[in-house]
């Protein structure tokens, strides 16, 4: 694994319109670089060789720490298709943005049949899901983008989240020309490090909102995070802030779901992990109680749900990546 060391850019980016508060929040950040010997999180970027080909690499890169709460990471892959042709896409709850950066189009299928659904262009929104749907790991040879937290892309579209639910979108239909200009300063950066750079100071220019979440969708999401399995709407309430109704329209403006449906799908991901990094047999049974169903037929049928598999045939399934499943 081999350390990355990208120039940082100076200056602040050009053409933003946004108001004097998110103005002065670039450029605080942007300044950080300049007195810095590192661009922020560059310490974190890293190169890892994949089959010995130095033309295949996956880099992450790390935001600043005022994006940090809504941004996991940025990252770009290059490397040979997986050979199983059509991978299943286990839902996260947390929104993306991808770029096809060796064609301009991304193709979507169906989990159900894997029949294409939806073709759009090089540069692709994906709301937060509740659902699985299918790619073409065909199309992964030279891929960009942005890993959301929950509730992450709200400050930087217009839309309500719940909106964009179970969404595959042309970021241009958000973004405009801007998506494509993008794309293009993606694929003229020298090295994959500067696309990054490049991919962070766009998203800098375009916060549409402050990078501030409301308290009560806050609590809420850290009281969920801290016990998915068991938690309750009135448990996520702040004392003396919002009811329950209006806490439920708030979290779904922001992170398209209600608290309910996020606690559920939370819990699904940490059975998901589990299963992930277990070995040998499994207790059913104890699974389903560890983690706060019921009994196993709810566990089964939620697990379903989510992923389209019953547990028992998920498990043969699994591979290298939590979320991805080769269904071909």
């Amino acid at each position: 694994m081999q350390k990355l060391n990208a120039p940082c850019n100076e200056g602040f980016p050009t053409g933003h319109k946004n108001n004097c508060a998110l103005h002065s929040l670039c450029a605080t950040i942007l300044s950080s670089k300049k007195n810095s010997s590192n661009c922020p999180g560059q310490k974190n970027s890293v190169m890892t060789d994949i089959g010995g080909h130095s033309s295949q690499f996956f880099i992450t890169r790390q935001v600043p720490q005022a994006l940090s709460l809504y941004i996991e990471n940025l990252w770009i892959w290059s490397g040979a298709p997986r050979p199983s042709g059509f991978d299943r896409i286990l839902p996260t709850g947390a929104p993306g943005l991808i770029f096809n950066l060796l064609e301009d189009e991304t193709r979507i299928y169906k989990s159900s049949d894997n029949t294409l659904s939806q073709r759009l262009d090089g540069c692709g929104f994906d709301g937060a899901h509740m659902r699985p749907f299918v790619i073409d790991t065909r199309e992964q040879i030279y891929v960009a983008g942005v890993n959301f937290r929950p509730g992450g892309a709200w400050p930087f579209v217009k839309a309500a989240q719940d909106e964009l639910l179970n969404t595959h979108l042309s970021l241009k239909d958000l973004w405009g020309q801007d998506a494509e200009s993008l794309r293009e300063q993606l694929l003229l950066a020298k090295t994959p490090s500067l696309a990054l750079l490049v991919l962070e100071q766009v998203l800098l220019r375009k916060l549409h909102k402050p990078l501030q979440r409301h308290s009560a969708v806050q609590y809420a999401l850290d009281k969920i995070q801290n016990n998915p399995g068991s938690i309750r709407v009135e448990e996520c309430l702040q004392s003396g802030n919002v009811g329950s109704r209006r806490l439920t329209r708030l979290f779904e403006l922001e992170t398209g779901m209600t608290p309910k449906r996020f606690a559920r799908l939370l819990r699904f991901r940490q059975v998901v992990s589990h299963l992930h990094k277990s070995k040998g047999l499994i207790d059913w049974t104890d699974l389903a109680l560890r983690y706060g169903y019921y009994d196993q037929a709810h566990f089964s049928r939620e697990f379903r749900d989510f992923s389209g598999f019953t547990p028992t045939s998920y498990l043969p399934l699994i591979g290298e990546f939590e979320n991805h499943v080769a269904v071909s």
